[in-house]
C-alpha cells in the first residue's frame, strides 16, 4: 500500500483542467464513487504534466483506498477498483496525495485479486481494524483463510487459479465483481 504521488497545491504550476499534449490523469478521492474509480468528473486540475517522474505511476490494475476520520465517516476506509483496460489511452496516470494505492509487488495485479482486496478492505472487520491506518493494515484484517489462499494463489499462479476459481473461494470474488459493476 502506497500513498498517492501528486501534492497538488506544491506543484500548482503542473495542474491543468483539461487533458492537453504531455497530460495524464490525476486521480482524486472524489474519483472513487460506489467502489468504482470514475474520470472524468469535470473536476478542476483533473490533469498534470508528466515531465517528473516522481509524479507518475504506471497505468495498471490498482486499488484506491479514501481514508476517513472516525468522525468523517462510519466507515473509515472507502476503496474504488481502478483497472487499467477502461483507461486504454494512458500509459502512465498520477494519484493525489491523500488516496493510497495497493498496486503488484512482482508485477500488475490480476484483475480478480484487485476483486479480492476490494472485498477484504469493504468487510464490516475492516471498519473496526483501521484506528492506525498504514500500510501493516492488510495483515491485521480477519478473514477467512481461503481469501489469503485464493488472494495469493491467484497473484502467484495464474493458471493455476484459472482452473480453480469456480471453486467457493472464485465465488467470493464472482459475487465481489457483480456487486460493484452491477449497475
Amino acid at each position: 500500500m502506497k500513498t498517492g504521488l501528486m501534492v497538488d497545491f506544491r506543484s500548482r504550476d503542473l495542474l491543468r483542467d483539461e487533458e492537453g499534449a504531455g497530460t495524464i490523469p490525476l486521480f482524486y478521492a472524489q474519483h472513487i464513487k460506489q467502489g468504482k474509480v470514475r474520470f472524468p468528473i469535470q473536476k478542476d486540475h483533473e490533469y498534470v504534466v508528466a515531465n517528473q517522474r516522481g509524479l507518475t505511476q504506471d497505468n495498471k490494475n490498482y486499488l484506491f483506498v479514501k481514508r476517513f476520520t472516525e468522525k468523517e465517516e462510519l466507515r473509515r476506509l472507502q476503496c474504488g477498483i481502478y483497472l487499467a483496460r477502461n483507461y486504454p489511452q494512458y500509459t502512465k496516470i498520477s494519484t493525489q496525495n491523500k488516496i493510497n494505492f495497493i498496486d503488484g509487488i512482482l508485477g500488475e495485479m490480476s484483475e480478480c485479486l484487485v476483486y479480492g482486496l476490494y472485498v477484504l478492505f469493504n468487510s464490516t472487520q475492516s471498519v473496526i481494524f483501521c484506528g492506525q491506518f498504514n500500510t501493516y493494515l492488510p495483515f491485521s484484517l480477519p478473514a477467512p483463510a481461503v481469501c489469503f489462499y485464493s488472494l495469493s494463489l491467484s497473484y502467484f499462479f495464474p493458471a493455476l487459479w484459472t482452473k480453480l476459481r469456480y471453486s467457493r473461494a472464485g465465488d467470493i470474488f464472482n459475487a465481489a465483481r457483480r456487486t460493484v459493476f452491477s449497475g
